[in-house]
C-alpha cells in the first residue's frame, strides 16, 4: 500500500516574527480579540472590541469576571489574529500585561466614537489592558 504525504506537508511555509512595532500597526488595525484572564482560578478566554490608546487596549464592560480582574490589577493577555486562504497569509498576534479600571472614559475615545461592548448593552466600565509584552508572527504557505 502506498502513502501519500498530505497536502500540509508538500507546501513551503515561510514564517516571521513580528517586531513590537509591527504588533502595534495590527492591534491598532483592528478592533475585536480574545481576551484571556483568570476567573475562579479557571481560565477564562472571551471576545472584546477594544481600542489601542497609546500601549494601551482599552475595552467596555460592566461587573463581573473583567472589572473584577481589572480592580485587582490581574495579569490577562488579548491575541487577534486572521487568515486569508486566497493568499495564503496569516498573522497572529499576543499582548500580555495587567488590567486595570479606567476612571474617565473623555481619556480613551471622542465623543462621538464611544466604545461598544461585545454583546453588552449596559457596559458602563472601562477596562484598560496596559501592554508590557508583545509577541507576534507571520506566515505564508505557498502550493
Amino acid at each position: 500500500m502506498k502513502h501519500e504525504a498530505p497536502a500540509a506537508a508538500q507546501e513551503a511555509t515561510t514564517f516571521e516574527v513580528l517586531d513590537d512595532r509591527e504588533c502595534l500597526e495590527f492591534l491598532g488595525a483592528e478592533s475585536i480579540g480574545h481576551l484571556g484572564l483568570t476567573a475562579g482560578a479557571l481560565p477564562l478566554v472571551v471576545p472584546i472590541r477594544y481600542r489601542l490608546v497609546g500601549d494601551s487596549l482599552i475595552f467596555a464592560t460592566e461587573e463581573g469576571a473583567k472589572l473584577n480582574s481589572a480592580r485587582r490589577n490581574a495579569v490577562a493577555c488579548l491575541e487577534i489574529d486572521r487568515s486569508d486562504p486566497s493568499t495564503g497569509t496569516s498573522w497572529t498576534v499576543l499582548a500580555t500585561g495587567r488590567l486595570r479600571e479606567v476612571p474617565d472614559e473623555h481619556d480613551t475615545a471622542p465623543d462621538d466614537d464611544p466604545l461598544r461592548a461585545w454583546g453588552l448593552p449596559t457596559a458602563e466600565h472601562l477596562v484598560a489592558l496596559d501592554i508590557a509584552l508583545l509577541s507576534g508572527s507571520a506566515s505564508t504557505s505557498r502550493r
